[in-house]
């Protein structure tokens, strides 16, 4: 196996751990500390849905900078 695939694989499995880490310590924050302090329903939705809005964010912009780096990668290699 060549070695850029190889760190290819790591890398993406890296990415994907990170994501489920921070997808699940997320959902411990919103159980323990939300669900047992807040008292008003609706607050509770709204902060929820809020750090649930915000990993789907990370998921994006830490994509989004990959291709970014890779395509500027790809471009200074393609103009050499």
């Amino acid at each position: 196996m060549k070695k850029t695939l190889r760190n290819a694989i790591i890398t993406l499995g890296g990415i994907i751990v990170l994501l489920w880490l921070i997808l699940l310590a997320i959902m411990v924050f919103v159980e323990e500390v939300i669900m047992n302090t807040i008292r008003n329903s609706t607050l509770r939705t709204i902060i929820g849905l809020s750090l649930y809005f915000l990993w789907v964010a990370i998921i994006y912009f830490l994509f989004k900078t990959i291709v970014k780096i890779r395509s500027t990668k790809e471009a200074i290699i393609y103009e050499q």
